[in-house]
C-alpha cells in the first residue's frame, strides 16, 4: 500500500472532516489490514480515533469502521471472525457495496460524525425535491439555513413551515427552531 498512494492523497486527508477505514471481511487477517491502515495514516501525521463527541486534537481525524463484502459472508462467519478479531477497535458497520446492504446505517453513521444534517427545500404550492438536499451543520436553525440556502432569504426572511421535526406537518415555526435531519423546509419571503 505504501508505494501505491500518491502523496496528495495523505494531504487530502488531513483536511478532511472524519475519514472511513474499510476492511475486506474476506481477508484472512483484518486486524493486520487494520493496523496496516493506521500505521500508514500515523507516518503521515494523521491520527485515527474513533468517532466520538470528544474535542480533537489539531492532527486527530475521526473515523468510522467499515466491514465490506457481507454479500460474501452468506453465514455471517467471516463477520463473527473479523469481529473477534477486532475486538479492541470500535464496532464496525458491516456492508455490501455490492447488494446496498447496509449503507443507510452507514450514511447516518456518518451524518452524525461528521455533525451534519441533510435539509430538504420545498416551494410554496409544490412537492418537496427529496433528491438533492442541503447538508448544513446539526443544530442549524431555520434562519441559518435561510442564509445556506440564499443572502437574501435571510435578509427577507417571513417565516418557514417545517415537516419532520414540527410537532405536525407544515408547522409555521419561529426562526430559531432547530432542524432535524431530512427535515423538509418552505421558507417565505417578505
Amino acid at each position: 500500500w505504501r508505494e501505491h498512494c500518491e502523496i496528495f492523497v495523505y494531504d487530502n486527508i488531513k483536511v478532511s472532516d472524519g475519514a472511513i477505514v474499510v476492511l475486506d471481511v474476506t481477508s484472512s487477517d483484518p486486524l493486520s489490514d487494520f493496523n496496516e491502515t493506521i500505521n500508514l495514516l500515523a507516518d503521515r501525521k494523521i491520527c485515527l480515533v474513533p468517532t466520538q463527541n470528544a474535542t480533537l486534537r489539531r492532527d486527530e481525524l475521526e473515523y468510522l469502521l467499515v466491514l465490506n463484502k457481507a454479500d460474501l459472508d452468506t453465514d455471517g462467519e467471516l463477520v463473527s471472525q473479523a469481529s473477534e478479531m477486532l475486538a479492541d477497535v470500535p464496532q464496525a458497520h458491516v456492508v455490501s457495496a455490492k447488494d446496498r446492504t447496509g449503507l443507510d446505517d452507514l450514511a447516518s453513521a456518518l451524518f452524525a460524525m461528521l455533525h451534519v444534517i441533510r435539509v430538504y427545500s420545498k416551494e410554496p404550492g409544490k412537492k418537496s425535491d427529496q433528491t438533492a438536499p442541503y447538508t448544513v451543520p446539526a443544530e442549524s436553525t431555520v434562519m441559518e439555513f435561510a442564509a445556506h440556502v440564499h443572502k437574501d432569504f435571510a435578509a427577507e426572511f417571513k417565516g418557514a413551515r417545517v415537516w419532520g421535526s414540527a410537532k405536525f406537518a407544515g408547522q409555521v415555526v419561529q426562526r430559531d427552531h432547530i432542524l432535524q435531519d431530512r427535515d423538509i423546509v418552505e421558507l417565505a419571503k417578505r
